[in-house]
This record gives structure tokens, sequence and C-alpha cells, in this order.
């Protein structure tokens, strides 16, 4: 599960898409399906480390990851002596099943000599057109594929952090509700407005408005750059 979230914050940072937009879709692939069943039960806490709606779950690596292998030639070249050429061609042509034998910690036998993980270096590296990225305990595929409506919902949630900020700093209790006056972009506006129902769910907002004009003693934010000033008084 960690080497999961390792990845999958991996692929965020290489993709430039920040942790609190959430995204559609992970699966998680491995060929032991029964990893991927004790996977399943920490759901919920992926879900929730990498920001992403969905959790799916395969066991067909070979549609994601691509397994070569070639010689780990200082240890080998001792073994081998002037026999490493040949071996080297051989180790080089090894098949997907074989690399992951060795990866697995078995041996594979060429020409009647053993190799083994000592000896034979593994290369796992994902296919074109997948969103996949890997390592030697798991392999992922993350769709970092961003819609208006992810990247809307993302500001939600700061707007739901900021308020949450405020209500702490203004001391009120965590049973209080409030009601929520906001003056801030055309942009933020129109999401407070859009993800009522949700900002109110998180921060017991009864009521939210938004102002024209500037508020007495606001409470100044930032998201995204944009400007989000707030009062809060309780209802």
């Amino acid at each position: 599960m960690q080497q999961v979230v390792i990845l999958g914050r991996q692929k965020r940072i290489n993709e430039s898409v920040k942790v609190k937009i959430p995204l559609k879709s992970l699966t998680i692939i491995h060929q032991d399906q029964s990893l991927l069943a004790e996977m399943s039960k920490l759901e919920k806490f992926i879900k929730t480390e990498l920001n992403v709606k969905t959790i799916e779950y395969s066991t067909k690596e070979e549609q994601y990851v691509v397994l070569s292998a070639k010689p780990n030639l200082p240890v080998l070249g001792k073994k081998l002596g002037k026999e490493m050429g040949a071996f080297k061609a051989l180790i080089e042509k090894l098949s997907s099943a074989d690399v992951l034998k060795i990866e697995n910690g078995g041996k594979v036998t060429l020409n009647g000599v053993d190799f083994d993980a000592s000896e034979v270096l593994v290369q796992r590296n994902t296919k074109p057109g997948t969103q996949a990225v890997t390592n030697k305990f798991v392999t992922i595929d993350l769709d970092c594929k961003l819609d208006q409506e992810l990247v809307d919902e993302g500001l939600a949630r700061e707007i739901v952090n900021r308020i949450q900020k405020s209500r702490k700093d203004s001391n009120f209790n965590v049973s209080d509700r409030i009601e929520v006056t906001i003056h801030t972009t055309e942009n933020l506006a129109r999401i407070f407005n859009k993800y009522q129902s949700y900002i109110s769910g998180e921060t017991l907002m009864v009521k939210g408005t938004v102002s024209e004009g500037p508020l007495v003693n606001p409470m100044a934010h930032e998201i995204d750059e944009e400007t989000f000033t707030l009062s809060l008084r309780r209802a």
C-alpha cells in the first residue's frame, strides 16, 4: 500500500497535477490476486491519500509493463570470462516469464549455466499509451487527465479548507452552524455557488452569500493566486 501511494504521488508530480485536484481512476496491477484482495481492504485510505474517485485491480501486468534483462557485468565477467559475450546475448533475449521468475527470486538456466537475481539485472519499462508507473513491488496506472469538473471540485475543496481555517481562527465550536459571506473572483464565486451543498456539509454552513462589494474586516486568503475573502458569523 505504501508503494502504491509513493508511485501515485510520483505520477502526480511528473504530470504536474496537484494532490488537491481529484482524479477519476487508479488501477493497481500485480500478478498476485491474493495481494490485490488484501490491498482492496485499504482502498478507502488509498483513495484519500491519492485523491482518486475509483480504484480498480488487475493481474494483467503485461498490458502495462515490459520486462527485460541485462547481465550484471561486474559479477558475470568473473563467472563467465571470455564466454561473457555469448551469454550476454542470451540474457538480453530472455522472455518476460523468465525475467519475472528471476525478479521473484528464482533462477533460469541458459546452456547449462544457472543465473539468479544477483547476476541478471531486471528492467521494468511502462508501455506507451498507458499512464503506468512501476517499481519492483507493484505497478499502478493513474489517470491524470483533467476536465473542468475535476478542476472545479479541487477548488471547492480549497474553499472548504479556507472556511475551516477561518472557523478555527475565529474560535468557533466544532458544532457551531455558521453563515458565510464571501467576496472573491468570478471563478471562485461560481464554484462557491455550484458546490454549496458540499461546502455546507463539510463546514456546517447554513447560509452562503456572495457579496458584490468588499467586506468589512474580512479574513483574507488566496486560492491558486486568486483572492478569496470571507466573513463568518454563528447562525
